[in-house]
Protein backbone atom coordinates (compact mmCIF):
# COMPACT_ATOMS: atom_id res chain seq x y z
CA UNK A 1 0.00 0.00 0.00
CA UNK A 2 2.90 2.36 0.73
CA UNK A 3 4.34 1.76 -2.74
CA UNK A 4 0.91 2.40 -4.27
CA UNK A 5 0.64 5.75 -2.50
CA UNK A 6 4.18 6.76 -3.46
CA UNK A 7 3.56 6.00 -7.13
CA UNK A 8 0.26 7.89 -6.97
CA UNK A 9 1.96 10.93 -5.47
CA UNK A 10 4.68 10.76 -8.15
CA UNK A 11 1.98 10.75 -10.81
CA UNK A 12 0.27 13.72 -9.18
CA UNK A 13 3.56 15.64 -9.11
CA UNK A 14 3.90 15.19 -12.87
CA UNK A 15 0.30 16.25 -13.46
CA UNK A 16 0.36 19.24 -11.10
CA UNK A 17 3.81 20.53 -12.12
CA UNK A 18 4.30 19.41 -15.74
CA UNK A 19 6.89 22.07 -16.59
CA UNK A 20 9.42 20.67 -14.12
CA UNK A 21 9.33 17.19 -15.72
CA UNK A 22 8.59 18.08 -19.35
CA UNK A 23 11.92 16.76 -20.69
CA UNK A 24 12.23 13.76 -18.35
CA UNK A 25 10.77 10.39 -19.33
CA UNK A 26 10.84 8.84 -15.85
CA UNK A 27 11.40 11.59 -13.28
CA UNK A 28 12.70 10.68 -9.83
CA UNK A 29 11.33 12.52 -6.82
CA UNK A 30 12.62 12.95 -3.29
CA UNK A 31 10.65 12.71 -0.07
CA UNK A 32 10.68 16.52 0.08
CA UNK A 33 9.13 16.70 -3.41
CA UNK A 34 6.38 14.26 -2.42
CA UNK A 35 5.69 16.23 0.76
CA UNK A 36 4.52 19.11 -1.46
CA UNK A 37 1.50 17.11 -2.67
CA UNK A 38 -1.66 17.59 -0.63
CA UNK A 39 -4.55 15.19 -1.28
CA UNK A 40 -7.78 16.51 0.15
CA UNK A 41 -8.82 14.33 3.10
CA UNK A 42 -6.36 11.68 1.82
CA UNK A 43 -9.30 10.41 -0.17
CA UNK A 44 -9.51 8.43 -3.40
CA UNK A 45 -12.83 8.54 -5.26
CA UNK A 46 -13.61 5.44 -7.33
CA UNK A 47 -15.84 5.41 -10.40
CA UNK A 48 -17.20 2.57 -12.52
CA UNK A 49 -16.98 4.21 -15.93
CA UNK A 50 -14.73 6.48 -17.97
CA UNK A 51 -15.74 8.09 -21.26
CA UNK A 52 -13.10 8.71 -23.92
CA UNK A 53 -13.79 11.17 -26.76
CA UNK A 54 -11.98 10.48 -30.03
CA UNK A 55 -12.07 11.27 -33.74
CA UNK A 56 -12.83 8.50 -36.22
CA UNK A 57 -10.95 7.88 -39.46
CA UNK A 58 -13.63 9.81 -41.38
CA UNK A 59 -13.27 12.80 -38.98
CA UNK A 60 -16.43 12.15 -36.99
CA UNK A 61 -16.62 12.62 -33.25
CA UNK A 62 -17.26 9.46 -31.23
CA UNK A 63 -17.10 8.37 -27.60
CA UNK A 64 -16.04 5.11 -25.96
CA UNK A 65 -17.55 4.17 -22.58
CA UNK A 66 -15.28 1.84 -20.63
CA UNK A 67 -16.18 0.02 -17.42
CA UNK A 68 -13.28 -0.61 -15.07
CA UNK A 69 -12.74 -4.33 -14.63
CA UNK A 70 -15.50 -5.14 -17.12
CA UNK A 71 -15.41 -6.88 -20.47
CA UNK A 72 -14.80 -3.59 -22.29
CA UNK A 73 -11.95 -1.95 -20.40
CA UNK A 74 -8.87 -2.01 -22.66
CA UNK A 75 -7.27 1.22 -23.92
CA UNK A 76 -4.60 2.23 -26.40
CA UNK A 77 -2.10 5.10 -26.13
CA UNK A 78 0.77 6.50 -28.13
CA UNK A 79 4.12 5.01 -27.12
CA UNK A 80 6.92 7.29 -25.96
CA UNK A 81 8.63 8.89 -28.96
CA UNK A 82 12.06 8.26 -27.47
CA UNK A 83 11.42 4.58 -26.72
CA UNK A 84 14.77 2.90 -27.47
CA UNK A 85 13.74 -0.67 -26.73
CA UNK A 86 15.76 -3.20 -28.71
CA UNK A 87 14.16 -5.69 -31.09
CA UNK A 88 11.97 -5.81 -34.17
CA UNK A 89 9.06 -4.13 -32.36
CA UNK A 90 11.13 -1.27 -30.89
CA UNK A 91 9.18 1.35 -32.83
CA UNK A 92 5.65 -0.04 -32.52
CA UNK A 93 3.71 3.20 -32.04
CA UNK A 94 1.08 2.06 -29.53
CA UNK A 95 0.86 0.96 -25.92
CA UNK A 96 -2.09 -1.05 -24.61
CA UNK A 97 -3.41 -1.40 -21.08
CA UNK A 98 -6.40 -2.75 -19.16
CA UNK A 99 -8.25 -0.35 -16.85
CA UNK A 100 -8.45 -1.73 -13.31
CA UNK A 101 -9.82 1.35 -11.54
CA UNK A 102 -11.13 4.79 -12.51
CA UNK A 103 -10.09 7.29 -9.86
CA UNK A 104 -10.29 10.98 -9.15
CA UNK A 105 -8.56 12.90 -6.37
CA UNK A 106 -8.67 16.51 -5.27
CA UNK A 107 -5.05 17.60 -4.90
CA UNK A 108 -2.77 20.62 -4.99
CA UNK A 109 0.91 21.51 -4.60
CA UNK A 110 2.32 23.29 -1.58
CA UNK A 111 4.86 25.73 -2.99
CA UNK A 112 5.35 27.67 0.24
CA UNK A 113 4.16 27.72 3.82
CA UNK A 114 1.63 30.41 2.91
CA UNK A 115 -0.01 28.14 0.33
CA UNK A 116 -0.54 25.17 2.60
CA UNK A 117 -4.30 25.28 2.05
CA UNK A 118 -4.38 26.16 -1.65
CA UNK A 119 -7.59 25.23 -3.46
CA UNK A 120 -7.38 21.57 -4.58
CA UNK A 121 -7.79 20.66 -8.24
CA UNK A 122 -9.72 17.63 -9.45
CA UNK A 123 -7.44 15.14 -11.21
CA UNK A 124 -8.85 12.14 -13.06
CA UNK A 125 -6.64 9.04 -13.17
CA UNK A 126 -6.77 5.56 -14.64
CA UNK A 127 -5.08 2.75 -12.74
CA UNK A 128 -4.11 0.21 -15.37
CA UNK A 129 -2.29 -3.03 -16.01
CA UNK A 130 0.00 -2.85 -19.05
CA UNK A 131 0.28 -5.19 -21.99
CA UNK A 132 3.65 -5.94 -23.62
CA UNK A 133 3.96 -6.57 -27.35
CA UNK A 134 5.03 -10.07 -28.36
CA UNK A 135 8.45 -10.35 -30.03
CA UNK A 136 6.91 -12.67 -32.62
CA UNK A 137 4.58 -9.98 -34.01
CA UNK A 138 5.00 -9.51 -37.77
CA UNK A 139 3.63 -6.80 -40.12
CA UNK A 140 1.33 -9.27 -41.90
CA UNK A 141 -0.74 -10.12 -38.82
CA UNK A 142 -2.56 -8.37 -35.99
CA UNK A 143 -0.20 -7.14 -33.24
CA UNK A 144 0.07 -9.75 -30.46
CA UNK A 145 0.30 -8.80 -26.80
CA UNK A 146 0.69 -10.50 -23.44
CA UNK A 147 0.26 -8.97 -20.02
CA UNK A 148 3.50 -7.33 -18.90
CA UNK A 149 5.08 -8.78 -15.75
CA UNK A 150 8.16 -8.20 -13.66
CA UNK A 151 9.91 -10.09 -10.88
CA UNK A 152 8.65 -8.99 -7.47
CA UNK A 153 10.57 -8.66 -4.22
CA UNK A 154 9.58 -12.21 -3.27
CA UNK A 155 10.99 -13.58 -6.52
CA UNK A 156 7.56 -14.30 -8.04
CA UNK A 157 6.14 -12.64 -11.12
CA UNK A 158 4.02 -9.55 -10.48
CA UNK A 159 1.86 -7.53 -12.90
CA UNK A 160 3.19 -4.21 -14.19
CA UNK A 161 0.65 -1.57 -13.27
CA UNK A 162 0.65 2.21 -13.35
CA UNK A 163 -1.31 5.45 -13.40
CA UNK A 164 -2.41 7.05 -16.67
CA UNK A 165 -3.77 10.48 -17.51
CA UNK A 166 -7.08 9.86 -19.35
CA UNK A 167 -6.03 12.65 -21.73
CA UNK A 168 -3.30 10.34 -23.11
CA UNK A 169 -5.81 7.67 -24.14
CA UNK A 170 -6.52 7.56 -27.86
CA UNK A 171 -9.60 5.36 -27.53
CA UNK A 172 -10.82 2.02 -26.28
CA UNK A 173 -9.47 -1.04 -28.07
CA UNK A 174 -10.66 -4.61 -28.57
CA UNK A 175 -8.03 -7.07 -27.38
CA UNK A 176 -9.00 -10.40 -28.94
CA UNK A 177 -8.05 -13.44 -26.82
CA UNK A 178 -5.80 -15.89 -28.65
CA UNK A 179 -7.80 -19.03 -27.98
CA UNK A 180 -5.10 -21.20 -29.56
CA UNK A 181 -2.60 -20.17 -26.87
CA UNK A 182 -5.06 -20.98 -24.09
CA UNK A 183 -5.26 -19.83 -20.49
CA UNK A 184 -2.54 -19.28 -17.96
CA UNK A 185 -2.52 -19.47 -14.17
CA UNK A 186 -2.11 -16.22 -12.25
CA UNK A 187 0.93 -16.24 -9.93
CA UNK A 188 -0.57 -13.32 -7.99
CA UNK A 189 -3.98 -12.44 -6.46
CA UNK A 190 -6.61 -12.01 -9.18
CA UNK A 191 -8.47 -9.50 -7.00
CA UNK A 192 -5.95 -6.88 -8.14
CA UNK A 193 -7.22 -7.17 -11.69
CA UNK A 194 -10.92 -7.42 -10.83
CA UNK A 195 -11.08 -10.16 -13.46
CA UNK A 196 -11.61 -13.95 -13.54
CA UNK A 197 -8.94 -16.18 -12.04
CA UNK A 198 -7.67 -17.22 -15.45
CA UNK A 199 -6.39 -14.93 -18.20
CA UNK A 200 -5.43 -15.79 -21.74
CA UNK A 201 -1.75 -16.14 -22.53
CA UNK A 202 -1.90 -13.88 -25.60
CA UNK A 203 -4.17 -11.24 -27.08
CA UNK A 204 -4.41 -9.71 -30.57
CA UNK A 205 -5.03 -5.98 -30.90
CA UNK A 206 -7.95 -5.38 -33.24
CA UNK A 207 -6.60 -2.41 -35.20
Amino acid sequence: MQAFRQRLVDHLLVRLDPDSTADIDEPEFTAMDRHRVIIKKDQLNLHQFVRINYTTYDLRREQDTLKAGGTNCDIVMLANEDDDTDGDNAHFPLWAARVIHVIHVDACLKTSQNERWAKPKRIDILYVRYFAIDDGTTPDRLPRFAFAETEGEDGNLAPITGFVDPGRVLRGVHMIPSFRDGFRELPFPSALLNRPEHLYRMYCMNV
